[in-house]
């Protein structure tokens, strides 16, 4: 008796129903080898999309971040001043560039399925988009009333906005209940399609009318920032990096709080207190899933006590040293006079600058440390990094070593590495500081002057940058002959470029009281500092101090101008 059968080993359970794989036979493979090889090749392309995806909403925060300097009227006086805007709308940019970027493999999948598939819906493609949308719609929103902390209280930030936006997502489940179950059911038609796509459209500028149009007696959007506002306002919940350095300083001189974990504390507290955009959150979920570079410094929760004993500390000492009101942190001269004698008989260590910076290419910054007083001896003191919103090991190498001066050497040269990588982020700084070592030179014979730590800011290198003056207003003695301007290059050094400058009268007249006049500066690559002059020539009436405007305009090479774009110099007597 014979018996006639036949298989066919190509035909198997889910052999065509992926897109990738199954890649070879596996006929003879078990389910559960199979679902285990499946499942940690379905978390490897999650891991890529996820990946890809912050790169892309880097590029997109990037785009939407842009801003734009206008001048308007100022209601306190008869000149204009500068406000900074952006140049997309929140409500826009939040409905189009963000909102595909958080839906891009969602989108992306779905559009795979639906091509591979004759146009045809799959088990995954369509559905997909809606589940992520009533996903949205129910579980997340639900999860952002719980989160809310007791006694706290959130409010929508335009409820004009909002109510557009919530009555076109409810009429889109509407719509698609119309279209899949009465128009023509089991089926989209091209022209259904097409009315569809024609709504998104409709949706963004029903928006941008709620929040800008005509029809608004006031935008609420906070999409502005007044130039200069964290200069001159010395908001105390945003502290500058200057008076980071200020504070670092004033507690290395009280022993019962520890400057390392002040710095580490304030520099997260800037990390933290920086207005950031909805993309902002997905970006740093992202990173942190997959071991990313994190956006913001770590911090240990009990710094944010630290930080306000610190900061009460500074305040009271501005007070009783004399500090100067507008935040620079420079003594008076009997207290520099008295520091020069304070420490006789013994050497002085301290840094030759309090601040410098690095381009994120150039592989290493060189800090200089100097060294005055006693100089017979040889002497060793401590130098190491701390943590600033740059990261040790992310974005330098730290240090923590022994600095051996020998007899009669003055100065000595500290090198770290800074480590150049593909991510875009603003620019970042750490702190080097100086420390008597336990193993180093006798308390007797060394000291740790005024310049203990300094401040190294690693810039961005890979944008032309911002260029704006170091500050809105010089005071310059009539002695001095010549105003020295610094114009510094902010957020990025990459290519050469120029800025115009010109003088405008205010109360000083170009020819009498100074030499006015217009020309260009050039940056070049890499070059983040330029100093501007103009000659003085002195009061010519004793009756006011005499001032007038310097106005910086024209970029080019695709540089900006930052949020200083022009300075006042008043020109006083010597006496």
């Amino acid at each position: 008796m014979s018996c006639n059968s036949s298989f066919d080993i190509d035909t198997y359970k889910c052999s065509d129903k992926g897109l990738i794989l199954p890649a070879i036979n596996e006929y003879t493979w078990s389910i559960g080898v199979r679902a285990a090889l499946y499942m940690v090749g379905m978390l490897w392309c999650f891991l890529g999309i996820a990946i890809v995806s912050d790169t892309f909403m880097c590029g997109i925060e990037h785009i939407t971040s842009k801003t734009r300097l206008i001048s308007i009227p100022d209601p306190e006086g008869g000149s204009t001043k500068s406000i900074e805007v952006k140049v997309w709308n929140d409500t826009v940019a939040n409905l189009t560039l963000l909102a595909f970027g958080t839906s891009a493999p969602e989108i992306l999948l779905n559009v795979i399925e639906i091509v591979g598939h004759t146009f045809k819906a799959g088990e995954l493609g369509p559905g997909t988009i809606v589940g992520s949308a009533a996903f949205n719609l129910f579980v997340i929103t639900g999860i952002c009333i719980l989160s809310i902390p007791d006694g706290d209280i959130r409010q929508v930030h335009n409820l004009r906005v909002f109510a557009v936006t919530s009555c076109f997502g409810v009429f889109a489940y509407v719509w698609l209940t119309l279209v899949l179950l009465v128009i023509t059911p089991e089926r989209v038609d091209l022209w259904e399609a097409v009315l569809t796509l024609l709504m998104f459209p409709a949706l963004i500028s029903v928006a941008y009318l709620a929040d800008k149009g005509p029809c608004c007696k006031s935008n609420k959007t906070g999409s502005t920032l007044e130039i200069g506002l964290d200069l001159e306002t010395g908001d105390p919940d945003n502290p500058g990096t200057a008076d980071i350095i200020n504070v670092a300083k004033e507690v290395a001189r009280d022993q019962n709080l520890n400057e390392d974990e002040a710095a580490r504390a304030m520099a997260a507290k800037i990390a933290r207190d920086r207005p950031k955009p909805s993309g902002w959150y997905r970006v740093n979920a992202t990173r942190v899933i997959t071991g990313g570079h994190r956006l913001v410094p770590k911090a240990n929760h009990t710094f944010d006590d630290l930080l306000e004993r610190v900061r009460k500390q500074s305040k009271d000492v501005n007070t009783h040293n004399g500090f100067m009101k507008n935040g620079s942190h420079g003594l008076n001269g009997s207290a520099m006079a008295s520091d020069c004698n304070s420490h006789p008989g013994k050497a002085v260590i301290e840094f030759t600058t309090a601040t410098c910076a690095v381009l994120e290419n150039e592989g290493y910054v060189r800090i200089g440390v100097k060294r005055t007083g006693d100089m017979s001896k040889e002497i060793n003191v401590g130098v190491e990094t701390i943590d600033g919103t740059a990261q040790a090991v992310e974005d330098y190498k730290p240090i923590k070593q022994m600095l051996t001066f020998r007899p009669g050497e003055s100065s000595k040269d500290v090198y770290i590495e800074i480590i150049d990588d593909d991510v875009w982020e603003p620019d970042e700084f750490f702190f080097v500081k100086l420390y008597k070592h336990s193993q180093g030179s006798p308390e007797s014979e060394v000291e740790i002057g005024k310049l203990a730590i300094n401040q190294v800011t690693i810039v961005n290198d890979d944008e032309p940058g911002k260029l704006e003056f170091s500050k809105p207003s010089y005071i310059i003695k009539e002695s001095v002959e010549s105003a020295q301007l610094t114009i510094n290059r902010i957020n990025g050094a990459d290519g050469e470029v120029k800025v115009h400058w010109k003088t405008q009268d205010m109360s000083a007249v170009s020819g009498r009281e100074y030499k006015g006049g217009q020309g260009m500066v050039v940056f070049k690559h890499g070059e983040t500092s330029q100093v501007l002059t103009v000659d003085i020539y002195g009061i010519v009436e004793a009756k006011h101090e005499p001032n007038f405007q310097v106005q910086l305009s024209d970029p080019t090479g695709g540089a900006q101008l930052g949020k200083i774009p022009k300075s006042i110099v008043t020109i006083i007597n010597d006496e």
